[in-house]
């Protein structure tokens, strides 16, 4: 049975930097004052910023004993959601391995409530979420393999380009509805999005992509969102996946075999089934994608 463990943290009606862990039978609170009490763990991190190197050490309890205190330990990943909506993932394994704090100090001066961060050394800093609003536990699993992978240019070939893209009126592409209405089953639930850098977003349609859109870049797309935090943004979008369909972006790979690396397919066959509009015909995975004999081909077949 799917057991599902909501975290509010810094809501309007609760001091800043408080932290309130419900269960479902129990709820937990702690307030700013309990988490400067709590044994601080300590990180160095180094990072760039503005063009050098920045040294820093945080402290603050570890997330782990935070869980563990409320009998918390069953679990597949942790989302971690801003005041702002900006959401980060954790798997079970990330935070084994990095073992992230709360940070309630850095180089050894306190932090306002509000700028209380997550820190998980062994990822990029853009997902050290602070002024954290709510975190949210579950057992969902994210999508396997999929059995049928789209490609978007050919699926955006007959929409014109927009030369408008509200509320991005500067800007010229499509909209992301203009891409996936006509591959998905359903725009609802959880859709993973990953940029060509490998920047992976799992995210609700309704609440962060109803209104996102694919602003052209040369050869390439940026998705942009009013409902997503600019830190969000994914830069050269390479692929989406929802449940057992896909979308690849032609520009952003060489072969097939590039697109199964960066996605995290478990295995790759050296040969798929391409279907273009008038006939099915079995090609190498690792034919160039640029290579006349994927020119129709709408859609791939994976076993």
């Amino acid at each position: 049975m799917q057991r599902i463990i909501t975290i509010l943290a810094i809501v309007s009606f609760f001091p800043l930097g408080a932290i309130i862990i419900n269960d479902g039978a129990n709820t937990h609170n702690f307030s700013y004052d309990d988490l400067l009490s709590w044994q601080r763990g300590a990180i160095e991190t180094q990072r760039e910023k503005k063009g050098e190197m920045c040294n820093e050490v945080w402290r603050g309890p570890y997330l782990r004993e935070i869980l563990k205190t409320c009998n918390i330990t069953d679990y597949n990943t942790i989302k971690l959601v801003a005041e702002d909506n900006y959401l980060v993932r954790l798997s079970a394994e990330q935070i084994t391995e990095n073992n992230p704090i709360i940070a309630v100090e850095r180089d050894g001066n306190l932090l306002k409530p509000e700028k209380i961060r997550l820190i998980v050394p062994g990822i990029r800093d853009m997902f050290w979420i602070q002024n954290i609003a709510r975190i949210q536990l579950d057992q969902s699993t994210l999508p396997t393999m999929p059995a049928t992978v789209y490609r978007a240019e050919l699926a955006l070939a007959h929409t014109p380009l927009r030369t408008s893209l509200p509320p991005f009126t500067d800007a010229r592409g499509y909209f992301l509805n203009d891409l996936t209405l006509g591959i998905f089953p359903a725009l609802q639930g959880d859709f993973v999005l990953i940029g060509k850098d490998g920047v992976s977003h799992t995210l609700d349609y309704a609440t962060y992509l109803q209104r996102a859109v694919l602003v052209k870049d040369g050869n390439s797309y940026n998705l942009k969102s009013p409902s997503m935090p600019a830190g969000m943004w994914i830069k050269n979008i390479a692929y989406i996946q929802y449940f057992d369909r896909a979308i690849v972006f032609d520009a952003a790979f060489s072969n097939w075999k590039e697109v199964a690396t960066l996605a995290g397919w478990d295995a790759m066959n050296a040969t798929v089934e391409a279907h273009s509009p008038t006939k099915t015909k079995t090609l190498s995975a690792s034919i160039p994608l640029n290579d006349a004999q994927w020119t129709d081909v709408e859609f791939i077949s994976l076993p």
